[in-house]
């Protein structure tokens, strides 16, 4: 369990609620226990600005005008199929001090090229937003220990939509 932030936080945003899936907690209890590091480092308060978005989020942000737009391949997913099945896990989170964001961002990034920081996937600033994004990495679910860890099913055929053709194509993993 992480200390500093809670699966409720991470289901809420001004777009809305999303009740999580059991296979979606694996990976959100995760992300919550990398960000408790800074949070504890820094020893001020993180808040959650997104983290676990289903497709009514996605759509509710994407009529928003003022919002980032999220796309449909977002890591926000946290696997739900009816978004991205490939979504592995993401947060966006700020602080009162608009001026700590960077101070965090950085630390995070020295800390992550180390090898006693968990991997974490992406790791993006927006500076003239005020917030962080960070995700788990791919490798966490495409892994072969994936299966037993979260009790979910990675599919070795699916579509993948060919944008030049305007088709879907069929695509294997190996």
């Amino acid at each position: 369990m992480a200390v500093y932030f809670t699966i409720k936080e991470l289901c809420r945003s001004q777009y809305g609620i999303v009740y999580a899936k059991p296979y979606q907690l694996p990976l959100a209890y995760r992300l919550m226990k990398v960000l408790d590091i800074p949070r504890e480092h820094f020893g001020f308060p993180f808040y959650v600005i997104s983290g676990i978005r289903n497709a009514e989020v996605i759509r509710k942000m994407a009529q928003d005008e003022k919002c980032l737009n999220s796309s449909r391949y977002t890591d926000h997913s946290f696997l739900d199929p009816e978004v991205n099945l490939f979504g592995v896990g993401a947060i966006d989170f700020t602080c009162k001090k608009a001026a700590n964001i960077k101070n965090i961002f950085y630390w995070i990034l020295e800390k992550s090229l180390s090898s006693d920081f968990p991997v974490i996937g992406q790791l993006i600033w927006y500076p003239k937003r005020y917030f962080i994004h960070i995700s788990n990495p791919k490798s966490l679910v495409f892994s072969t220990e994936a299966k037993e860890l979260f009790n979910i099913h990675i599919p070795t055929k699916y579509l993948i939509y060919n944008e030049k053709k305007k088709i879907f194509e069929r695509a294997e993993r190996r």
